[in-house]
Parts: C-alpha cells; sequence; structure tokens
C-alpha cells in the first residue's frame, strides 16, 4: 500500500513545488546555536540545522532534518551517544523532536510531548533520558509544563519541576552528577534522571538570571534587567552570595582549562582566571560574536554580518571563514531599483555588515554598503525606499540618508545639530513628487514630514489635531494613499482624515460603526493599509476586559466601509509591521506579519491564503517588478513567486461548502480526512473547545482523501478549512488514543 500511495503522491508533489514560493538563498544568517556533537560541530538556525566535520572550517545542511524548519533547541548527553534537536515548522507553528543515536550522522523524528506554542529548553541524559520545558497559551494565560522521556522520545510524561516556578525553564544542562537550569530570577537543580528537583537560590538582587556556571560548590550567577547587570559568586552551592565588581551582561560561560570564557554585552570575548573577579577582553581583532563554542583548544564563532569564524589561540586572533550557514536572516524592509532587490536587517550588525541586493537578472546576490555606515556605528534601518531613481534609508526613526549610485555611498538628508527642527519618522511614503517620512510605531509625536526635491528640504506637514481622537494609548501615525488621496489616522485614535493636496489641507471622513454594548466599551483604529482600488481598516473594540478586531473595505475613499474578513489582528495591531497591499491586474495581495500572503479577487472583500511554499507566515514586506512577487520572512530570508502563477488563480466564490467529514481512527491519535468534493489541498485552522487556535497547517490530498496526526491532547476539536479554490468547510471532531 506504501508503494501505491507513493506513485500517487509524487505527481502531486511535483505540482505543488511548481505552484509556490520558492527561496532566494540570502540575506544570509544572521544567528546560530552551536552544539558540539562529537563527531560534528552543529549549528541551529532558523532555516535549518548544520554540522561540520572540521571544526567549523567547512559546512553542510543535515540531511535528515527538515530544511527550512527553526531550530529551537540542540543538545546532547555527555558521552554524545544521544543528540536531540527541536524544530519548529514556523508557518503551521508546530514543533517536532528528532534524535541520533550515532553523533550526529543519522536522524529520526520522535514524539512530541503534549502541545507547545514554545520550547524554552531541551536536555539529553543517558539511558534514552530526556527533559524539555515548554509553553502554550489558553484563555490568555500560559501553560508552562516540563515533559521527561525515559526511551529516547517514544512516550512522555510529566516532570514536576514546574512546580518551583511559574514561568518557563531555561537553559539546562549537567554540571557533575545534577541537572540545572534556570527560571526568571531562581536556581534550580536536579539529579541526573530529572528527579528531585529544588530551589537552590534566588538572585539576591531579585533579578532574573541571564547567565550562569557552575563548578563543584561554586556558582556564578549573571543577573540582569534591561542594561543593567551583576555579577554574583557563591562558594557554598548557594547559601551565601558576594558581588563581583564586573557590571556588565554575560553570558555564554565555557571553560578551558582554569580559564572561563564567556560573551559580554559588546560581544567581546573576555576571560577570566580567578574565579570571576575580572574580565579582561581578550580579542585583539575587532569581532562582534553573536556566539561561540569551544571544541578542544579550537574556539568556533558566529559573527553577525560575516558568518562563521574561528580561532586558535582561544579567542585572541579569529580567521573569518565567511560560511553563513542558510539564509535565517530577518530579512526587513525591501525595495527595488533598476533590477536590483535590496534588503534591510530588522537587526543591526557590525560595520563589516553590508546592505545586500538580489540581481533580478542574473538571479545573484550583491552587496552594497549599508546607510549606518556613514555613522561609524551600526543603527537599525526601519524602512528603505526607491523613489525616481534614488534609495532612501530611515535609521532609528532620527536619521534619513539618500543614495544617487544604487547604495554604493549615502549623503545624509537631516542635519541633526538643528534639532529639533528636523524630519523624524520610520517609514517613507511616495506619492506623485513628493516622498512623506512619518513615524508609523512606537511614537507618539505624530510627525509628518514631506520632501519635494529629494530630500534637501522638509517640510512639516500640519494635519487636525490627532490629540482630540485617542482613545487611550497612541503609537504613531497610518498613513496611506489612494488614487489621488491622501490618508492619514492615529493609531488606537478614532479619526481619519482625507487630503486632496499632499497634505496642505485635510478633512474628516467616516469610520466604520463598530457595536459597543456598554457605557465602558472602547473602540479605535488599530491599523490600515491602502491601494488604489481600496482603503482597508482594522478597527479594535475593548469591552468587558475583551479586545476583538474587525475589518473593513472602503472602495470609495472612505465614504462607505463593508466588512472584510481580511486576516488582519491582534499581531497586525501590535507590530511595527504593518499591512501592505499589491495590486496586479484584477488582483489583491497582502502581506501580514502573522498569516503571511493573501490575495483577493474581489478587491478587498474576500481573501484567501497565498502562501504555498514559505515556510514562515511572519512577513515583514511585499515586492512586485514585472515578472515575480517578492516577500521577505522573519528568519527566513527571501522568497519569490512568478505573476504567472496569478494567470490561472480562479477562486470559487466565498460561500462555496465543501463535503468533508473527519474522525479518529481508533487509539491511534491518526485523523481520515475525506471529501466528497474534489480536492487537492487544503489549509486548516484548529481550535480547541474554548476557541483558542491550537494549529494552523496546510495538508495534501490524495484521492480527496488524507491522514494527518495532530500534536494534540486527547479532546474536541473545531476544524475550519479552505481550500486552493476559496472552498470552504467546518466542523467538530473528537481526538482519541
Amino acid at each position: 500500500m506504501k508503494h501505491i500511495l507513493l506513485f500517487f503522491i509524487f505527481p502531486l508533489s511535483h505540482f505543488c513545488a511548481m505552484a509556490q514560493w520558492v527561496p532566494l538563498n540570502g540575506p544570509t544568517t544572521h544567528n546560530v546555536l552551536f552544539m558540539d556533537g562529537g563527531r560534528y560541530v552543529f549549528a541551529g538556525t532558523g532555516d535549518g540545522v548544520f554540522r561540520s566535520e572540521d571544526e567549523g572550517l567547512h559546512w553542510e545542511i543535515v540531511p535528515d532534518l527538515p530544511r527550512h524548519y527553526s531550530c529551537y533547541a540542540i543538545a546532547a548527553n555527555q558521552d554524545k551517544g544521544q543528540l536531540v534537536a527541536v524544530l519548529r515548522d514556523d508557518a503551521c507553528k508546530c514543533f517536532y523532536y528528532y534524535r541520533s543515536n550515532d553523533q550526529g550522522a543519522n536522524w529520526k523524528k520522535i514524539s512530541t510531548p503534549g502541545f507547545a506554542e514554545y520550547i524554552s529548553a531541551v536536555f539529553s541524559g543517558d539511558g534514552g533520558y530526556i527533559l524539555t520545558s515548554t509553553s502554550r497559551l489558553q484563555d490568555n494565560q500560559p501553560i508552562n509544563t516540563n515533559w521527561e522521556s525515559l526511551d529516547g522520545g517514544n512516550s512522555w510524561r510529566r516532570n514536576y519541576m514546574d512546580t518551583l516556578s511559574a514561568s518557563p525553564i531555561q537553559s539546562l544542562r549537567l554540571y557533575g552528577t545534577s541537572i540545572w537550569g534556570y527560571s526568571e530570577n531562581k536556581l534550580l537543580r536536579g539529579t541526573k534522571q530529572g528527579k528531585d528537583w529544588k530551589l537552590v537560590a534566588i538572585t539576591p538582587d531579585s533579578l532574573d538570571i541571564r547567565g550562569y556556571f557552575i563548578a563543584g560548590d561554586t556558582i556564578l550567577l549573571n543577573s540582569s534587567a534591561s542594561i543593567y547587570s551583576r555579577l554574583w559568586r557563591s562558594v557554598d552551592a548557594g547559601a551565601t552570595w558576594l558581588e563581583l565588581p564586573f557590571q556588565k551582561s554575560i553570558i555564554n560561560f565555557q571553560q578551558y582549562g582554569n580559564t572561563l570564557l564567556a560573551l559580554d554585552a559588546y560581544s567581546n570575548i573576555i576571560a577570566s582566571q580567578d574565579n570571576g573577579v575580572t574580565w579582561p577582553v581578550i580579542s585583539e581583532d575587532s569581532t562582534l560574536l553573536a556566539t561561540f563554542l569551544l571544541k578542544g583548544s579550537n574556539l568556533i564563532g558566529y559573527e553577525f554580518g560575516s558568518g562563521v569564524v574561528r580561532s586558535e589561540d582561544l579567542g585572541k586572533h579569529f580567521t573569518r571563514t565567511y560560511e553563513r550557514l542558510g539564509s535565517a536572516n530577518i530579512s526587513d524592509q525591501m525595495a527595488i531599483l533598476e533590477n536590483q532587490l535590496f534588503v534591510t536587517n530588522a537587526f543591526s550588525g557590525t560595520l563589516e555588515e553590508t546592505l545586500p541586493f538580489y540581481d533580478i537578472v542574473h538571479e545573484s546576490w550583491g552587496l552594497s554598503t549599508p546607510p549606518s555606515k556613514t555613522h561609524e556605528f551600526s543603527i537599525v534601518t526601519n524602512d528603505i525606499q526607491a523613489f525616481d531613481g534614488r534609495l532612501f534609508a530611515c535609521l532609528a526613526g532620527y536619521f534619513t540618508y539618500r543614495s544617487d549610485d544604487k547604495g554604493l555611498s549615502w549623503k545624509a538628508c537631516t542635519d541633526l545639530s538643528l534639532w529639533p527642527e528636523v524630519p523624524t519618522g520610520t517609514k517613507f511614503l511616495p506619492m506623485g513628487h513628493s516622498l512623506f517620512l512619518y513615524s508609523h510605531f512606537g511614537n507618539s509625536y505624530y510627525f509628518l514630514n514631506r520632501t519635494d526635491d529629494y530630500g534637501e528640504t522638509w517640510i512639516n506637514v500640519e494635519y487636525p489635531d490627532f490629540n482630540l481622537c485617542e482613545a487611550g494609548y497612541s503609537d504613531g501615525i497610518c498613513l496611506g494613499k489612494s488614487q489621488n488621496s491622501l490618508f492619514a489616522a492615529l493609531r488606537y485614535g478614532q479619526c481619519i482624515y482625507k487630503s486632496n493636496d499632499l497634505g496642505n489641507s485635510w478633512e474628516s471622513i467616516s469610520i466604520p460603526e463598530v457595536p459597543i454594548e456598554t457605557d465602558s466599551g472602547l473602540i479605535f483604529i488599530a491599523c490600515m493599509a491602502t491601494s488604489d482600488k481600496m482603503i482597508l481598516l482594522t478597527m479594535g473594540r475593548v469591552e468587558r476586559s475583551r479586545r476583538d478586531y474587525f475589518d473593513f473595505v472602503s472602495f470609495d475613499l472612505g465614504t462607505t466601509w463593508i466588512e472584510s474578513d481580511a486576516p488582519i489582528g491582534v499581531v497586525e495591531t501590535n507590530a511595527s509591521i504593518l499591512p501592505k497591499i499589491i495590486e496586479f491586474q484584477d488582483l489583491s495581495l497582502l502581506a501580514t506579519y502573522s498569516h503571511g500572503v493573501y490575495i483577493s479577487q474581489d478587491s478587498g472583500k474576500h481573501w484567501l491564503p497565498f502562501n504555498q511554499g514559505i515556510p514562515s507566515i511572519h512577513v515583514q514586506d511585499i515586492e512586485i517588478d514585472s515578472n515575480n512577487l517578492y516577500v521577505s520572512t522573519w528568519g527566513h530570508g527571501v522568497w519569490k513567486r512568478p505573476l504567472s502563477d496569478l494567470d490561472s488563480y480562479n477562486p470559487a466564490k466565498a460561500d462555496s461548502q465543501l463535503n468533508i467529514s473527519v474522525g479518529p481512527n481508533p487509539s491511534t491519535g491518526l485523523l481520515r480526512i475525506v471529501s466528497s468534493d474534489p480536492i487537492q489541498s487544503a489549509h486548516f485552522h484548529w481550535f480547541d473547545i474554548s476557541g483558542r487556535l491550537c494549529l494552523e497547517q496546510d495538508i495534501e490530498f490524495v484521492c480527496d482523501q488524507s491522514v494527518v496526526e495532530l500534536p494534540f491532547q486527547n479532546g474536541v476539536y473545531i476544524y475550519k478549512l479552505t481550500d486552493g479554490n476559496g472552498g470552504r468547510a467546518s466542523g467538530k471532531v473528537i481526538l482519541l488514543r
């Protein structure tokens, strides 16, 4: 039977691969999780797991592990006989556990304990012992559960170490014959097989633990809150504590002989030979490390922007290998200029880091100069915009730059010596021959600036008093354009204004009506996205300690509003990434931070997912050229999809109902899904009986049938599905094992 199924599955998967998003394999990974697995050094990334057999000089992707899954944790037992990796499929928010018993040469999938939305730690012990700490939300309350397996992950049971703390357990490690870990400001210890857990100590200043090291009865603890840190030492197993003079954040303690190495707040390798009293910087080369690992006498590090580095003298001097290990970059904002796709990074790197761009014609990556290099220190680039043959970048909300040579050099558009009479903002909006700059998040000052001469001079655009429209906490402006009109709204406010003359004058327009049942109920504007066809508006309501969101669309510049099923809600409204609309012929595409890419054939009233192939639903930006769509993702680089895929897109009517039956195979934990209508794939949402979203996933069908295994406990669950043609179905299933 398996051979028959494979015969049918192959052509179906081949067809799907031809009609989905594909990776551009860049920009490169910004950080990794290192682990010494004995034969190999492993590096877990947001874009798969890599291994090196020559201590970091050369790397390969681990073939037995999923290519584009995010690695959340990886661990090895004492003799490297059991390795455990925890990976997450970001597209469906599913965690999977894998085990190797031959030092990482081969891996196999093991069972997943319970249902988790976050994995904070995993520990690999002897004799098939595995301990892991998981978290999930239930009724908006965090539920933290610790699980252990005595048979290498074939079965799991609760480990009640979580009774010692209400927060997740972090950094599970073996020191001597005990497993150690911490939770918030509590240091915990259990036996080698995870028994007899007890509270060893609470940090003397009650700040959260950031790092720790154990050597016999000597304990080093680094406590931290924001930028404030302290280092503590106990020589009597935590009974008494002495504050050491080093007051900087320290992580990643590792020991070599009598020398203790660590990473300081400035990403330098520091070392102590006096039990943690002094920590001189030993790096003589300029590096900015994200992490490091000691492998024998070699130090293997990962540097922001340049990839793997190696040191043969314990961190004094480094050699850059320029091995960058996949595309797990926090790809942020994009801009297309003359067949070059420029991509910013959501986090700063070093001055060695460059602004990557993708050559659309030659299908290769190149490097240009980042605007932050003008300052001689690294600054986050909030937005990048191509405008009339030039590139514009705004950095950290204060610095605005222009490049006239496609990113090779940058010129400041703002003079900070004139503060506060300088334009500030985090986002650009081009309109005609003008460019607007505004703050779309994290700013209660509603500055709106415009330049008509490419940043040489700026005009402060005056608009009606937004303070009259506040509904509570404010967080920047929503700005958009539709046809020849400019629209501005205060996030968390209650007013929208329209201008037909580039902001020189404004008129108020109505907002959609949202029902309120109590006098204490409050409505507000959460976010807005616009195109020439539509204004897509998300309204929020706070009532009876509950927050709900409602999506509306207007086709007549805000005169009238109708309801939309756009997938915009709490994540977008609280994020610095706002939804963005792209129009192509009669279709509209919507990029969202929490649901990926959606497509509409009726100008925004109904939306369907368009995510096939993207490993992350956290989409930062979307761009379009004459041949392709491009999306930048959180942790998985940049992906593209040909516009020709849209030519054959013909969704069915939104009210098309599928005849679906879902039922369990008794005692197996498997669900059999059968459709009476033709179906090839469907996008499923699974909810528990309280209505909490437990899982979102794409399911392939063979002969209109599919069998799935859900990582849930026994109980009643509700499903909702949409197929690729707009067909819908919903129902209830009882999961039995």
